[in-house]
C-alpha cells in the first residue's frame, strides 16, 4: 500500500471526549474536528463522515459511534480513520493495541496527527506502546487524584452535594 495521500483518498474521522460540557457539541470535540479537517485538507483528503462519541469515557471500546465505527470497517465502508491522538481512540492500552493489530491485518489505515502514527508507515509503530501507556495511566492518576480530593474534603467535614460518579 502506498503512503501517500491524493485528492481521492477519502477517509474518516473519530471524536472522542469523556465528559459532555453543556448542550450542543462540546467545545472538544469542536477543536478535533478543526483540527482534522486542516490535517485532511492540507493532505488533500475528504472526509466523507465524522464519528462521534460525547461524554464516552476512553477506557472502554463500547461506544455507540465507534461500535458503528467498526461495524462499518467489518462491511467495507471505512478504509481510512483519522484520530487527533490515540488517546481518542482509547485509553486502554491492550485495547488500542488489538484494534491497531486488526487494522494493520486488514489493509486499512489509521492516521493520528499528534503522534503521526500511520498503519502504512512502520516506523511510526514503535512508539505506540509508550502513548498507549501514558493514556491508560492518565486514567488511573486521574482517578487516585479524584479519590484523594474527595477524602480531603471528608476528613475536613466538608458537606459534599454530590461525590463523581464511581466514587
Amino acid at each position: 500500500m502506498e503512503n501517500v495521500f491524493n485528492s481521492t483518498t477519502k477517509a474518516v474521522a473519530y471524536l472522542r471526549l469523556s465528559r459532555e460540557d453543556g448542550d450542543g457539541e462540546s467545545a472538544s470535540i469542536a477543536n478535533q474536528r478543526r483540527i482534522i479537517t486542516k490535517f485532511a485538507q492540507e493532505k488533500g483528503m475528504i472526509i466523507d463522515d465524522f464519528y462521534i462519541d460525547d461524554g464516552y469515557s476512553g477506557y472502554t471500546m463500547d461506544r455507540p459511534s465507534f461500535n458503528k465505527l467498526k461495524r462499518d470497517l467489518n462491511n467495507d465502508i471505512v478504509e481510512t480513520i483519522i484520530f487527533k491522538d490515540l488517546s481518542r481512540l482509547s485509553r486502554n492500552n491492550a485495547k488500542t493495541h488489538t484494534f491497531l493489530e486488526s487494522i494493520l491485518e486488514s489493509g486499512k489505515r489509521v492516521l493520528t496527527i499528534y503522534e503521526g502514527y500511520d498503519t502504512f508507515d512502520p516506523r511510526t509503530h514503535k512508539m505506540v506502546g509508550i502513548y498507549g501507556w501514558m493514556n491508560e495511566d492518565y486514567i488511573r492518576d486521574a482517578s487516585m487524584k479524584t479519590k484523594d480530593a474527595v477524602k480531603a474534603l471528608q476528613k475536613e467535614g466538608a458537606y459534599i452535594n454530590c461525590v463523581p460518579y464511581g466514587y
